[in-house]
Order: C-alpha cells, then sequence, then structure tokens
C-alpha cells in the first residue's frame, strides 16, 4: 500500500513538473514579454533570455518524464529505476537552498 501511495505521488509530481515547464514556456512568457518591453536591451540578448527560458521549460518537461518514467521502472522492479527522481529531486532542493541564501528571499 505505501509504495503504491509514493508510486502515485511521484506520478502526480511527474505530470506537475511536465505541465509545469508547458506553462512555463507559453504562458509566462507574457510576463517576460511585459518586463523585456521596458528594458533597453539589444537584440542578441533578447533572443539569449528566451532561448534560456524555453530550454528551462524544456527541462521541466523533460525532468517530469523521467520522474514518471523512473515511477514506472521501479514499480515493475527496476531496483536502481528510482535514481533518476531522487536525483532530480536533490537538484531542485540544492537549487532552492542555494537560491535562499543567495537573495535572502523563498525561491
Amino acid at each position: 500500500m505505501f509504495r503504491k501511495v509514493i508510486a502515485v505521488l511521484l506520478v502526480l509530481t511527474g505530470g506537475l513538473f511536465s505541465f509545469g515547464g508547458i506553462g512555463h514556456s507559453f504562458i509566462g512568457r507574457k510576463a517576460i514579454d511585459i518586463g523585456l518591453a521596458t528594458l533597453p536591451i539589444d537584440a542578441h540578448t533578447d533572443k539569449l533570455i528566451y532561448l534560456v527560458w524555453y530550454f528551462c521549460g524544456g527541462c521541466m518537461l523533460v525532468f517530469g518524464l523521467l520522474i514518471i518514467w523512473s515511477t514506472w521502472r521501479a514499480v515493475r522492479g527496476g531496483s536502481h529505476a528510482l535514481w533518476v527522481s531522487g536525483t532530480i529531486g536533490l537538484f531542485y532542493v540544492l537549487t532552492g537552498s542555494i537560491a535562499r541564501v543567495y537573495m535572502r528571499e523563498p525561491f
């Protein structure tokens, strides 16, 4: 029972990551458009910001799919499959912790 609950939570987390990546790329872009419109930046920098923006959204989508895949593998008996989702989780915890210290506010 406990394993099923964990598996469901991991799949939901992966789904949220995936949908979050899509939202980040396409819905969040509107806020970036508004913010950048008032800044005097050159065209190259403008393009680079959007490139990184879409890359991050794509990473979120890929991370979500990897979490779902590793959970599926673990449920099917893959004893080492959860290292993928564990690594992604650790990355987010470390990034959030470092950002909290560096920015002195929640990330």
